[in-house]
């Protein structure tokens, strides 16, 4: 597994493969100590609910894929606008976008903030940007 990023470019390779692992602690590495992560839109989730929050994505054992849009930066800190999405179980594509904000620290790039949101401009973020169940 890898590292953790050296430069914001990196985190959304390094972020999938640490989640498509199914390894929490290794997901949990690429946040922030104080991170804040908000999977619907109106329910951050901080420390031991954003690793929960996660942790339940992971059991579903549905990979995503990444493609990073957008990397603005000053000086220590990075906004990062990502295109993701994941096959469910019955193959079907779940397009997403992304938005972290990054902090660099000693040891690699991390996640402070994070959030999801859909593609499609009338859908709840809720209802598309997650793996879909079994």
């Amino acid at each position: 597994m890898r590292t953790l990023a050296d430069r914001p470019e990196e985190v959304p390779v390094v972020f999938a493969e640490r989640f498509n692992s199914g390894d929490a602690a290794a997901l949990a590495e690429v946040y922030e100590d104080a991170a804040v992560l908000v999977p619907q839109p109106g329910t951050p989730a901080t420390g031991p609910d954003l690793h929960a929050a996660n942790g339940r994505l992971q059991k579903l054992g549905v990979p995503i894929t990444v493609r990073p849009r957008h990397v603005y930066r000053s000086g220590d800190v990075a906004l990062l606008i990502v295109d993701w999405s994941s096959t469910g179980p019955v193959g079907r594509d779940r397009p997403c976008t992304s938005k972290a904000l990054l902090q660099t620290s000693p040891g690699g790039v991390r996640t402070a903030v994070g959030g999801m949101s859909s593609t499609t401009p009338s859908a709840p973020a809720h209802s598309k940007c997650r793996p879909r169940t079994p």
